[in-house]
């Protein structure tokens, strides 16, 4: 796929998929609110303008494939390429918000952060893609708005290019923006106590 040719490994991603969907499945049972975040792009939506287009490695990344920087992330992550979509597995259900966002930010410029305060949630608990992208950035941010952020170590992953970056993200997560935990021990805290929010 686009990934692949664009040296983007994924197979990290697949071993994700079963404890996500068990987590995803547990969390429609203990939780109050289940919702989906999509990053998803036009290519008009990452203009000229934006300081990731100008970067020297973007613009040489781009050179070699032809066509704007736009184009590329919207090939990726458009609303009708495999990025900007969630996996038939993991589809929201009815009454499960979905959160589009068109950078690389949970909370900017976007419905997040209403929800989670106009559903009481306070507990956040991360699932996904890319670990060193989205997941941090979105933990990062919650933190800083005083939500109590978790991630479950196997239900995130990054490009296979980035094992050191998903690493390096976690390590750093877990010093005390986050809580860093496995889906077996999330889980387990489930079966004892229902959760706030997730």
């Amino acid at each position: 796929g686009l990934c692949a040719t664009s040296g983007l490994g994924i197979a990290s991603v697949a071993s994700r998929l079963e404890p996500i969907a068990k987590v995803l499945d547990a969390a429609r049972r203990h939780v109050r609110l289940v919702l989906h975040l999509v990053t998803s792009s036009t290519p008009g939506s990452m203009g000229r303008g934006s300081p990731v287009v100008r970067r020297a490695g973007n613009r040489a990344w781009v050179a070699t494939k032809g066509g704007t920087h736009g184009e590329h992330v919207a090939a990726l992550c458009g609303s009708d390429a495999w990025g900007g979509k969630i996996i038939d597995r993991l589809q929201p259900r009815p009454g499960e918000p979905e959160v589009i966002a068109r950078r690389w930010s949970a909370f900017a410029d976007t419905s997040l952060d209403l929800l989670l305060r106009s559903n009481g949630i306070s507990e956040v608990v991360l699932l996904g893609f890319t670990t060193s992208g989205m997941i941090e950035t979105a933990a990062r941010e919650g933190a800083a708005r005083d939500f109590n952020m978790w991630i479950l170590e196997d239900c995130v992953a990054d490009f296979d290019s980035n094992a050191d970056l998903h690493a390096d993200s976690l390590k750093f997560l877990a010093r005390g923006l986050t809580s860093v935990t496995s889906s077996r021990e999330m889980l387990g805290h489930a079966q004892r106590q229902v959760p706030v929010g997730a």
